[in-house]
């Protein structure tokens, strides 16, 4: 009977023990490219104009935006939000980001606090916009961007 007893503590111990397992491979780091790719809010000041956009950057090479602005230079004030796509690529080993917007749809606007017609905004704006490209000295990690322009530096944050 003791036997017995033995035999099956000595079962149930070898069922219970763990084997040892292969060493857990390092996670492989990110690409600039990899960290990039998502959603991100921005925020700029630039020349007395206040920008935030919510950047959506695909895989892809292109991405999606919803933005604001507001701001402007002595006695004119703007404000103005919308949307668009945009391409994207990164160059010289991954630390300039060039932009150009394909698409922007002004969704409200005003001028100097009244409120103005989108579509006229629309009108103004559109030709300015669309088709421009800027390209950035950019620093990315997983939680934050920094983006620098001779004009302005952008930081974004997920």
């Amino acid at each position: 009977m003791k036997r017995i007893a033995v035999a099956a503590f000595a079962i149930l111990a070898a069922g219970c023990a763990s084997s040892p397992s292969a060493p857990a491979k390092p996670a492989k780091p990110l690409t600039p490219a990899e960290m990039l790719v998502g959603h991100w809010t921005c925020t700029t000041d630039a020349s007395g104009m206040a920008m935030k956009i919510d950047m959506n950057y695909g895989a892809s090479g292109t991405g999606t935006f919803q933005m604001s602005v507001s701001g402007g230079q002595g006695p004119v004030t703007i404000e103005a939000a919308g949307s668009g796509e945009q391409t994207w690529a990164l160059s010289e080993n991954d630390t300039k980001l060039t932009s150009t917007i394909t698409s922007v749809k002004i969704t409200s606007a005003k001028l100097n606090g009244s409120d103005i017609d989108p579509s006229m905004a629309q009108t103004m704006l559109e030709p300015q916009l669309k088709g421009q490209s800027s390209t950035a000295s950019v620093s990315i990690t997983p939680a934050k961007m920094v983006q620098t322009t001779p004009e302005a530096t952008s930081t974004c944050t997920r």
